[in-house]
């Protein structure tokens, strides 16, 4: 059975004596019969001993519960918890982006792209590329490459009518294959049209020489963007063909594509017209009520698929021997991008006599 010790404490007029060798090992005693639970004490009155207030003694086995009385418990300490909640978005590390070439744009509206269609007689998606911008005459424009600061790229132009390629230096188109070299941030390329009698086309696209990376919308040698060089256009209006009848004269308006020939015109875009188709055999009657001519007489066939709008019509027909005539003004608004015919049947105003 353990020993049991009682506390007793004796106090110093003059506080605490100084802790000399005796006393440091009545302590380090203490110590090691405390570990070993022979002896009772608190936290503080061991502290208190080793700085020499108090001291503790030994008592008799025959402890008593008045022995007791002043035996301070240990001290409790309570911790509480503390919870912590934190908010946080985790970002992906960007990755710099190079290599790319994302964009190629012009000052004016010059590039007619390639896009997919429904070809219904092989039921199958194609590519076309339809005339929806075009130039008249020359053109110069200013073209941006877009991308990567410093990413490498090769640009051609190519004039598939006349076998030209475009010198950007220089210019100019010239014979034999040319392209330009450049980089992502350098600025704009100057590209200068010039005037052309016929129609002409023009194939613009990217080929690669390095390791950049060109957008898929972009254009290629297999896929180009196509820039349309119209020619001054003519609508011609005559007799159509029919079984007994030759078209014989004919009027013409010549004029710059797309144009809307009623806008800004002296005459209120009035054409004068006189049309002439011949029987082959027999005498022309006329088979209209006073020859009126009405706008939807008109057919109209144009090379471009871009009919022209009839804004209104003071046309006449009469019949003369062989020959059948109309004549009068017709109005046009917007005109056909290319070479257009307004035809009229002879049959709808003749009969052969």
């Amino acid at each position: 059975m353990p020993k049991h010790y009682g506390i007793e404490e004796e106090e110093e007029s003059g506080g605490p004596s100084p802790i000399g060798e005796e006393t440091l090992e009545t302590l380090e005693s203490q110590r090691a019969e405390i570990a070993e639970g022979k002896l009772l004490a608190t936290l503080g009155q061991i502290l208190a001993t080793e700085r020499g207030v108090i001291k503790i003694h030994k008592v008799s086995k025959n402890v008593k519960s008045r022995d007791l009385e002043n035996i301070l418990p240990d001290p409790i300490f309570e911790t509480r918890r503390t919870t912590i909640k934190a908010k946080y978005a985790i970002e992906d590390i960007p990755v710099p982006s190079v290599n790319n070439i994302r964009t190629l744009t012009s000052t004016t509206s010059i590039f007619n792209k390639p896009k997919i269609y429904l070809d219904e007689v092989i039921d199958d998606a194609v590519y076309i590329t339809k005339v929806d911008n075009y130039i008249s005459g020359g053109n110069t424009s200013n073209i941006s490459i877009g991308g990567d600061i410093g990413t490498h790229y090769t640009i051609v132009v190519q004039d598939i009518t006349n076998t030209k390629w475009y010198n950007f230096d220089r210019k100019k188109f010239e014979d034999g294959y040319n392209e330009k070299c450049g980089h992502c941030g350098e600025g704009s390329l100057s590209l200068t049209i010039p005037p052309e009698i016929l129609e002409t086309t023009y194939n613009v696209y990217f080929k690669t020489s390095g390791n950049e990376i060109y957008d898929a919308d972009l254009p290629t040698e297999t896929s180009p963007w196509v820039i349309n060089q119209l020619a001054q256009a003519t609508t011609t209006f005559k007799f159509d063909d029919a079984s007994g009848y030759t078209a014989d004269k004919t009027s013409t308006k010549l004029h710059a594509p797309g144009v809307v020939l009623n806008a800004g015109s002296i005459n209120g875009g009035e054409i004068p017209i006189t049309i002439t188709t011949v029987a082959t055999r027999g005498v022309l009657a006329l088979n209209v009520n006073q020859g009126k001519v009405n706008a939807s007489d008109a057919i109209l066939v144009s090379l471009s698929g871009d009919d022209p709008v009839i804004i209104a019509t003071d046309l006449t027909a009469s019949a003369s021997g062989q020959t059948g005539t109309i004549t009068g003004t017709i109005t046009l608004g917007k005109s056909s991008i290319r070479d257009t015919s307004v035809l009229f049947n002879p049959t709808q105003f003749f009969t052969i006599t």
